[in-house]
């Protein structure tokens, strides 16, 4: 294959969801339900087919030279130089292949569950035009390209979030993504600009090997410059990878179908912050102070991840919990200076869950659309596909049967790097985080294991066959993944190669699990599993009672500190401007506008009333004056 052809498949990724979603946008409604998947599911597996096809023609996955599509220039000045290009090295090559194969998986495993649905193209076509944004996003050659991804992801995630729009509660989830997200891309754009200041430039590669020049002191910035630009960057990653402060809208995205959730919260959008974070590690080496606010970012919202998780009743808000609380994982190895060990958590956690999600949709599916644990109890002895599937899943997520699980490795990474960047106390705390870890996933297992109710509105809904052969086999490959993952991870002292975190960390080598930590976190993870799941299958209520404390229910006032900060305050501005301004001025004018035309109207009515005489007058009048000026001017 020519070099052409080679880089014409990378912007084919990206256009082939897009032609899909424009589409089913266009004509998606007038077809069948069946033609509808048909191109869906072709649009993500040719993105997936092109990003594969790419890295099937690199001679060494290691050493690969770098692809680049030129599409021409954009933003051209004297100053800045800003094109259309899209690069393909090792990262974006696993980042590529992560988004567009769990994103094939999902559109296809979406093709049963919206079966039943209404609005289905204009669900696919949503889907379909996340996956093209995603794929800007991660192919994008500079931070201007990359912005255009950005915002393409929060548009379709507001969409696909606020799918289900009769309802009294996805729009409002929808809007609130929104909002919050463009909070934060605000202070992205900010950042982003404060950047091209100091450096002179946007492009990744450029801005990556002027860092590593400036990290060994052959190249000066403006240290406080870059600093600030670290911080206002924070905002548009904290906002996509819901870091605290900006945490609040991911728990609400449950509002869409539980494909969205999946594709969301596991492999895409959630996970672009890291990336991006990951792609300026020098930028946040050069501002330790921005590290920190990572750090301290990261670490609240393990916390506040992992103890609510344990007090939900709703499956799908147990594991966006928990998705907050791995975020928080991989945030903590950036902060600590371990970027691949962030990364390798990324991709685990993609494949558990990814998994945990389409199984969890898999019994909602199941049970027409029931979300309550309590009323979900023993639901999994009718479900033996899915049944293994949230087992392997929640072993994957708890992190503690090596080889097996899918994050033991990434975690034993990021713990170690965490006590050689923040020391003991820190460790030690984000150790008792992960073993909540082990209780709300086996808290999980336990509410779906135990013994069914039989009356009132506990009682399950119906008992059937098992979800249809595509969930069935889309939850078959993700276990695999899984599992193979859980091996592929190990380093080489326990058998494994460590390939993915060369990879991702270039010449060097991956760091070894110490034996006793491992030891330690497979007896404790053990030891905490067996009384979880003991406990919550014996008593469904546990949970209630321990959400029963004020901060876990009020979820610790975040919601009353934005409306005591934000929403009132503003809503106090709006009312006054309404009053002074509005009101006044702008509603006063118009109407007073039209008011006055009303009055004009209504004294040249008169000179159409329908007499004949009247108009005949009207035209000898207008005759005589006419005559009248030409005399007096002659």
């Amino acid at each position: 294959m020519n070099i052409t052809a080679i880089q014409n498949l990378l912007p084919a990724a990206i256009l082939a969801p897009a032609a899909a979603a424009v589409l089913l946008a266009i004509v998606g409604g007038r077809l069948a339900y069946a033609w509808q998947c048909v191109i869906a599911v072709a649009g993500a597996a040719v993105s997936f087919a092109a990003i594969l096809g790419l890295a099937l023609t690199r001679d060494s996955l290691l050493g690969f030279s770098d692809v680049a599509w030129y599409g021409g220039d954009w933003l051209l000045t004297a100053d800045l130089q800003a094109a259309l290009v899209l690069y393909f090295d090792r990262l974006s090559l696993l980042m590529s292949l992560l988004v567009t194969g769990f994103g094939a998986l999902i559109v296809l495993y979406s093709a049963q569950y919206m079966d039943h649905e209404e609005d289905t193209a204009r669900y696919f076509a949503s889907i379909s035009l996340f996956l093209a944004a995603m794929m800007v996003l991660v192919l994008a050659e500079n931070l201007f390209v990359v912005f255009i991804g950005w915002e393409g992801v929060g548009l379709a995630s507001y969409l696909l979030i606020g799918h289900y729009w009769k309802t009294t509660f996805a729009p409002p989830a929808a809007m609130r993504a929104f909002f919050v997200n463009r909070v934060g891309d605000l202070f992205f754009i900010i950042g982003v600009f404060l950047l091209f200041q100091a450096t002179g430039t946007v492009s990744l590669p450029a801005l990556e090997m002027q860092g590593a020049l400036s990290a060994r002191g052959a190249s000066q910035y403006d240290v406080d410059l870059l600093g600030w630009a670290a911080l206002f960057l924070l905002g548009g990653i904290f906002g996509k990878s819901a870091q605290m402060p900006l945490h609040v809208w991911l728990p609400d995205a449950m509002a869409g179908p539980t494909p969205v959730s999946a594709l969301i919260h596991a492999a895409t959008m959630v996970t672009s912050g890291v990336y991006l974070m990951t792609r300026l590690d020098w930028l946040y080496t050069l501002a330790p102070a921005a590290r920190d606010v990572v750090f301290y970012a990261a670490l609240i919202t393990t916390l506040i991840g992992s103890t609510l998780a344990c007090v939900q009743h709703d499956i799908k808000k147990v594991l966006a919990y928990s998705t907050l609380a791995h975020l928080a994982l991989m945030f903590l190895a950036l902060s600590a200076g371990d970027a691949p060990a962030g990364m390798m958590h990324l991709f685990g956690h993609a494949a558990f869950k990814a998994l945990l999600f389409l199984a969890a949709g898999s019994v909602i599916y199941f049970q027409h659309h029931e979300q309550d644990l309590r009323k979900l109890r023993g639901v999994l002895k009718f479900m033996p596909v899915t049944r293994a599937a949230l087992w392997i899943g929640a072993i994957g997520a708890a992190g503690f049967v090596p080889y097996l699980s899918a994050s033991f490795f990434s975690k034993e990474l990021v713990m170690h790097a965490v006590h050689h960047g923040h020391g003991g106390f820190a460790y030690w705390l984000i150790f008792l985080a992960e073993l909540l870890g082990v209780v709300y996933m086996f808290r999980l297992l336990g509410c779906l294991e135990g013994e069914s109710i039989a009356s009132g509105d506990h009682s399950l809904h119906s008992v059937g066959r098992e979800s249809g052969w595509i969930i069935r086999g889309v939850l078959s490959v993700l276990m695999l993944v899984s599992v193979l993952f859980g091996w592929f991870s190990a380093s080489p002292a326990f058998g494994g190669s460590g390939f993915l975190y060369s990879m991702l960390a270039g010449v060097q080598a991956m760091p070894e699990a110490d034996l006793l930590s491992v030891v330690k976190n497979v007896a404790s993870g053990l030891i905490v599993a067996a009384l979880a799941f003991y406990f919550y299958r014996k008593d469904p209520e546990l949970a209630g009672k321990i959400n029963a404390l004020p901060p876990l229910r009020a979820n610790y006032y975040f919601n009353e500190a934005y409306e005591a900060a934000l929403l009132r305050p503003l809503g106090v501005m709006a009312r006054l401007a309404f009053s002074v301004m509005e009101g006044p001025f702008f509603s006063g004018a118009l109407r007073q506008t039209g008011a006055g035309f009303q009055k004009l109207s209504r004294g040249l009515r008169v000179l159409q009333d329908g007499y004949i005489n009247q108009y005949a007058l009207i035209v000898v009048l207008a005759v005589l004056g006419i005559l009248g000026a030409l005399w007096f001017r002659l």
